[in-house]
């Protein structure tokens, strides 16, 4: 039995080693009567703390492991060893809060290193998450000042959940306080939604984006997630990672909308979000998406056919797919749809889409994925954008 011991020993000690799976500051901190017996943390776990069931990290939880996976209690190894040597392999989560699988994907981890061991190292360093549903969290207050402190803004805001009793899920506050999910527009396109009752924050956090589903007219999550590459990877909600990271990286939520140039324009204060504040005051006919619609102009020449409490941009993409309406004195649309578009057959005008029929967006896509590196069209190639002479773009 003593050699067994010995060697159960020498495994853990030579795997902590490897993997750093061990946190010695948390270990610590956690355990008081270790540093009062003035024990070295990692050897205190190692001969003491597993076999007491003490955790050797935040983001391991033994108790939890061995009731989720029925095998390992018949497996004759503790939890802990388990899942050093065949668990995270096999993408079994130590924790409900850490996917092994998916960090290793998201964050490019090597098939020799732990998974856990480069989370547990390098959380308090660079905003990273255990789990796509935590995607969020590093980037948000008061949670981002704690990773600015050095400290570990998930486990902050793990506890604080815990604590009010809540979910370990921020996005659908976080949409709901934004203002970028259109309930009105969501309900009208997703009958479904309305039908089953069910909130359309909830709805299109839970399930909508996966569906994808648009969260407003001015928000294309196919577009954004093909000009963002990293919210494929990181299998994320594209509204959520355009809200914490995408807006003030100033990504456009579609072609049509400069988020950078907007917040100058309307003097939009740093602390809200810009395309909330358009989508609060498009209909009122003062604010333009893009410096490419000129909107006094384009409201002073069809002001009898928008009429009051219309969004004129929402107008033009419409009526442009088929009409040679210019979006600014400077922009000649019949010459770029004969140029670079081709003359639609108004008999099949119901197949026609703004991205591809309007002038003027379809210039702004183009324009976009030359100037943006991983902006590519949906073929996944970047586009040459037409020139400015031969677009007459002024």
């Amino acid at each position: 039995m003593a050699a067994k011991v010995i060697s159960t020993v020498d495994d853990l000690a030579g795997l902590l080693s490897r993997t750093g799976v061990f946190d010695a500051k948390w270990y610590a901190t956690q355990n008081p009567d270790v540093v009062a017996a003035g024990m070295d943390p990692l050897d205190h776990f190692i001969h003491y703390g597993s076999a007491e069931g003490r955790a050797p990290n935040r983001y391991f939880d033994a108790a939890w492991y061995r009731d989720s996976w029925a095998d390992v209690a018949s497996s004759g190894f503790a939890p802990l060893l388990h899942y050093l040597r065949h668990g995270e392999a096999e993408g079994r989560r130590p924790h409900p809060h850490f996917d092994p699988a998916w960090y290793r994907s998201a964050y490019g981890v090597a098939p020799a290193a732990s998974a856990l061991g480069h989370f547990i190292g390098h959380r308090t360093r660079r905003a990273l998450s255990p789990t796509p549903d935590l995607f969020a969290v590093p980037f948000i207050t008061p949670y981002c000042g704690t990773l600015a402190a050095g400290g570990d803004p998930i486990a902050q805001y793990l506890d604080d959940v815990t604590g009010q009793g809540g979910e370990a899920f921020p996005d659908p506050g976080l949409i709901a306080a934004s203002g970028l999910l259109d309930e009105n527009y969501y309900l009208i396109n997703g009958s479904d939604v309305h039908a089953a009752d069910i909130d359309p924050v909830s709805h299109y956090c839970r399930y909508g984006w996966r569906e994808r589903r648009r969260p407003n007219i001015y928000f294309d999550p196919v577009w954004y997630a093909q000009t963002n590459p990293e919210v494929a990877r990181l299998q994320v909600n594209p509204l959520l990672h355009y809200l914490v990271v995408g807006e003030a990286a100033n990504r456009r939520p579609v072609p049509y909308f400069d988020p950078g140039w907007y917040r100058r324009e309307y003097d939009v204060p740093a602390d809200q979000p810009v395309l909330a504040h358009f989508l609060r005051h498009r209909r009122s006919q003062n604010v333009s998406p893009t410096p490419l619609f000129d909107i006094r102009w384009y409201v002073s020449r069809l002001a009898a056919e928008l009429g009051p409490n219309r969004d004129p941009f929402a107008h033009y993409l419409q009526a442009g797919m088929t009409r040679d309406i210019d979006p600014n004195p400077g922009f000649d649309a019949a010459h770029y749809r004969r140029t670079h578009i081709g003359r639609p057959s108004r008999g099949f005008a119901s197949l026609l889409r703004p991205d591809e029929h309007n002038p003027l967006v379809h210039y702004l896509r183009a324009q976009y994925a030359a100037a943006v590196p991983s902006a590519k069209d949906s073929g996944g190639k970047k586009r040459k954008a037409p020139s400015r002479r031969r677009a007459r773009v002024g």
